[in-house]
């Protein structure tokens, strides 16, 4: 949807994108691509630009510099606005602000230059807009193909952009730079926030084991407290629709915790759900991930039916000498996964460690009644950090609305001082 015929403030008025445009450019890259180019000219694409923006420039591609000397569009300069043209993040746009660290950059094919005539509009104002919600969708709009669609020259033609006089446009640029670099403090204060309550998981156990006074003769092997050795799950493909058994994988333990969420679903005959089914008090293991996720752990708590997947192995203690809550506890703390990088095994991309090598893990195994007061402690703690951390994803979660609302104000002409 366009804004023609949308109200606007006295003075203001509606055109479309191409005629507040002095050019609109793509890029090039040479035959045969960049991949084995290690110096020259920085070529931008879509993965370069960030989704607040600005610009990332981590795994930066590169052209010759005789290529940049001869191409006759797409080369970079300050002002500009960046909008990629297809793929999954067609519309993503990005301004070349004065801080821009290159003094020679161009684009690749994948992405547009829209060079604005600052007689009509200020580049900023105009980057604000396409970057709002409105000018998003307007661009969307304008999408076409199926499998890697995106937008064509004509779109500027389509987008209607609400054009007040150059001096208001420069009061709402500063109004909208003031109040989001505020938001932005506020956003990245409280993801710093969530980091730190994310790493307290590891702090609390750290402590929790340190302050345990028990000598090395009543440390434990794994094996010696379970039942049976440990069972791998079960390898059966799974799926989406709510058919048959919900089965837990590695995506289901987080932070001690068993996660009922993306559930996949397996069907099984009465022989395998009898054999894979879990109990209260079963402790899942996983297996295999990567370096920093193998080894997380999570207590089987719930009621309902469930099997488990082959990258877990399943481990259940004699409750008569050890808590599973305890021992999950111990799994996941510094010590526990320091046994665990000590014995996994490499693969290609990924690690794992196995039953056997972990039926050798020695725990520390004080009294049941010193156990239960532990994990009394340890949950507790992990109940109020969750509550911590919930507070701080809502404050996001409220924070994330605020650009929207201050755009919607600014392009209707509502935005005050």
């Amino acid at each position: 949807m366009n804004m023609e015929g949308k109200h606007l403030p006295v003075g203001w008025r509606l055109d479309t994108l191409r005629n507040v445009l002095t050019s609109l450019e793509s890029g090039s890259r040479p035959e045969g691509g960049v991949q084995n180019i290690k110096h020259g000219i920085p070529s931008i694409s879509a993965e370069h630009m960030d989704q607040y923006g600005g610009f990332k420039f981590e795994e930066l591609k590169y052209i010759p510099k005789d290529f940049y000397d001869h191409m006759p569009r797409g080369k970079i300069q300050k002002g500009d606005i960046l909008i990629v043209k297809d793929g999954a993040t067609t519309g993503k746009v990005s301004i070349v602000e004065d801080n821009f660290p290159f003094k020679k950059a161009a684009i690749n094919e994948h992405v547009f230059i829209c060079r604005v005539d600052r007689e009509i509009i200020i580049p900023d104002y105009l980057f604000y807009w396409v970057y709002s919600i409105e000018g998003q969708n307007s661009i969307k709009n304008n999408f076409h193909g199926a499998a890697i669609g995106g937008i064509n020259r004509k779109f500027v033609d389509r987008l209607f952009v609400p054009i007040p006089p150059l001096i208001e446009q420069r009061r709402i640029v500063d109004i909208l730079k003031c109040k989001l670099k505020c938001y932005e403090n506020a956003r990245k204060s409280t993801i710093k926030q969530l980091e730190a309550s994310q790493s307290y998981h590891q702090s609390i156990l750290r402590q929790l084991f340190q302050n345990i006074d028990i000598k090395s003769k009543d440390h434990v092997s794994l094996r010696d407290i379970c039942i049976q050795d440990g069972q791998y799950g079960i390898s059966q493909k799974s799926h989406f629709q709510e058919i048959g058994v919900p089965i837990l994988g590695m995506g289901n333990i987080s932070k001690g915790k068993l996660i009922w969420e993306k559930i996949n679903y397996v069907e099984l005959t009465l022989d395998q759900l009898n054999k894979y089914r879990l109990n209260k008090g079963d402790i899942l293991f996983n297996r295999t991930n990567s370096a920093e996720l193998v080894g997380k752990s999570a207590v089987f708590d719930d009621n309902k039916e469930a099997v488990f997947a082959s990258y877990l192995i399943r481990f259940v203690t004699n409750t008569e000498i050890a808590n599973p809550y305890y021992i999950a506890a111990y799994i996941n703390s510094p010590e526990g996964r320091l046994y665990v990088h000590r014995n996994m095994g490499r693969a290609i991309g990924q690690v794992n460690i196995s039953a056997s090598k972990m039926h050798n893990m020695l725990i520390p195994l004080p009294s049941t009644q010193i156990q239960i007061r532990y994990v009394d402690i340890y949950l507790k703690k992990i109940k109020m950090m969750s509550s911590i951390e919930n507070a701080l994803v809502t404050q996001l979660n409220i924070l994330k609305h605020i650009p929207n609302s201050l755009f919607h104000l600014a392009f209707s002409g509502g935005l005050g001082s």
